[in-house]
């Protein structure tokens, strides 16, 4: 009897352990030792970060490089590969002593490295989109016209671990840019022994938290810890999976618990999910330094005229595109830099002034001697997402309503859109700017030279770049604002570009994903990301 009763006790036992269990969530078993996965929508534009402009390719290349700073969790900058920076008293002069670091092909990073790759992206020769940012060095400019050779520009390795930097005026920004891919040190080893190293995961090189274990164009890049980076002690995941998905299917794999972060930068969430999104207390928000407004080809019929630049921005009702289409709490765009720079004291335009609009279309029409029925045809091009779908579909209707006349929408593939834009094949054509450093002049620089890889517009104004090279000389904060604030203002007036909205950054993630840095940037980093199983609650059945 007493062996029976043992034997029923055990039992007694197992079902209140059992009952007892904490609570689960739909979790996945063991988050800490996979993968974090997300979806970067299309292949990368280029991995090679001096190339890096758009999005997808800036935050892949943060995951793989590091530059002489980074921007932390906090959105602040710290010191990264260099250990310590002097700064001369004329603010002028930069010398980085670099901490011991290593490529992922063995190598010891150097200084060289460093000058290799800067001087580089200035060489006439060397396609980057991004050369202006590297305009603030000392000849840098010049340099990349073939007026100077390299060996001028202000760029000196004195040493394996010292790199000197002259700069043409006091820049209070410039740590701050060299956290950005185009300051990033490429191994100089590498790439002369192999220009198109930085296409496939193979023959990749480089020196971030992670490094590709695979890359399956047009499928997926597989990422691993990097465990010969300098500060590997600090990244806690052992893997990132990067899929590429549409936007729609994004979503229903992250519903799926199939993806672990969906939405802001690298992609946008559906529209209509957002209202319950809200509801559920999942959605997240975060105001963003960036600005999406529509580039016009001034050198094209009919936005060569500036009448028509000024009737199409005019007649755009921007508070009913942010209410009813984006409903992300975005702000209406009268200027290209967000208002949280402290430039715009008022707007520059008025926000669907439909009498000014028509006014300067009869105008401009008048000056081509064109009708409305004359009036060339008219594309709109931009990316086949869904949100820019809609977005132009609600720009097409308002100019219908304005003017009678019906634009043509051109929805294109990621590839075959930045090819166009890039090649001014267009008329008008979606586009967007996100701060790479917390300065105005980051926006304006942007279309400050007609021959910028960054200008798509062919506009250039000889009043827009002396103040803006008048901004670059002035010491006195206030009065170097009070210029960019002038210059932002001949930007609007002649309204090379049609802003939109400013950017808010809406996402979700699994909650078991934890220390995700996104700044106000919109710089997306995982160095300090994990996977942690949440602490449930224990429940035993029957317990009040």
């Amino acid at each position: 009897m007493e062996k029976h009763f043992n034997i029923l006790a055990f039992f007694l036992v197992l079902l209140t352990v059992a009952a007892c269990q904490p609570a689960k969530e739909k979790n996945r078993a063991s988050v800490s030792a996979q993968a974090l996965r997300i979806n970067i929508l299309d292949e990368p534009q280029t991995l090679d970060p001096r190339r890096a402009r758009d999005t997808t390719s800036l935050t892949i290349t943060r995951m793989l490089f590091d530059g002489m700073v980074r921007v932390n969790k906090e959105d602040k900058i710290e010191l990264a590969l260099a250990e310590k920076v002097d700064v001369s008293e004329d603010l002028k002069t930069y010398t980085f002593y670099l901490r011991d670091s290593f490529w992922t092909n063995g190598q010891k990073v150097t200084a060289h490295d460093f000058a290799y790759a800067w001087k580089k992206v200035l060489d006439p020769k060397f396609p980057a989109d991004n050369a202006s940012q590297l305009y603030v060095i000392k000849n840098a400019k010049l340099a990349k016209e073939g007026k100077v050779s390299l060996d001028d520009v202000g760029i000196c390795a004195i040493d394996e671990r010292t790199l000197q930097v002259a700069l043409e005026n006091p820049t209070p920004y410039f740590l701050e840019l060299t956290a950005f891919p185009a300051f990033f040190p490429v191994c100089q080893k590498a790439d002369l022994e192999n220009d198109h190293w930085a296409m496939n995961g193979d023959t990749y090189v480089g020196n971030g938290p992670f490094s590709i274990k695979e890359w399956k164009h047009q499928d997926h890049i597989e990422m691993k810890k990097n465990e010969g980076y300098w500060d590997a002690a600090s990244v806690r995941l052992p893997a990132i999976s990067l899929v590429m998905v549409k936007g729609e299917t994004e979503f229903k794999m992250f519903e799926k618990n199939e993806l672990d972060f969906a939405g802001s930068p690298l992609s946008v969430l559906p529209v209509d999910a957002l209202e319950q999104l809200k509801k559920e207390n999942i959605l997240k928000t975060k105001q963003q330094l960036g600005t999406y407004f529509l580039c016009t080809n001034t050198q094209r019929a009919p936005f060569d005229l500036l009448e028509m630049r000024k009737a199409f921005a005019l007649a755009i009702n921007r508070q009913a595109i942010v209410d009813h289409v984006t409903q992300g709490n975005q702000i209406p765009a009268t200027g290209l830099v967000p208002l949280s720079m402290g430039l715009q004291k008022e707007p520059y335009f008025k926000d669907a002034d439909l009498e000014g609009a028509r006014a300067f279309f009869a105008e401009g029409l008048q000056k081509a001697h064109l009708t409305k029925e004359t009036l060339p045809s008219i594309a709109l091009l931009y990316r086949s997402t869904e949100r820019s779908h809609l977005i132009a579909q609600a720009i097409q209707q308002q100019w219908f309503d304005a003017f009678g006349v019906r634009v043509n929408l051109e929805a294109l593939e990621a590839k075959v859109f930045f090819d166009k834009r890039s090649k001014k094949d267009f008329q008008l054509a979606s586009s967007d700017w996100l701060a790479d450093f917390n300065d105005p002049i980051n926006f304006l620089e942007a279309f400050k030279y007609r021959s910028s890889g960054t200008n798509s517009t062919l506009w250039e104004n000889e009043q827009y770049v002396q103040l803006l090279d008048a901004s670059s000389r002035e010491a006195a904060p206030m009065v170097r604002v009070d210029l960019m604030r002038k210059s932002e203002k001949v930007l609007m007036d002649e309204m090379p570009i049609i802003p939109l909205f400013y950017y808010t950054m809406l996402y979700i993630q699994q909650s078991y994903v934890h220390d995700v840095a996104l700044s106000s940037m919109g710089n997306l980093d995982f160095k300090w990301a994990y996977l942690r199983d949440n602490a449930p609650q224990e429940i035993c059945k029957g317990e009040k």
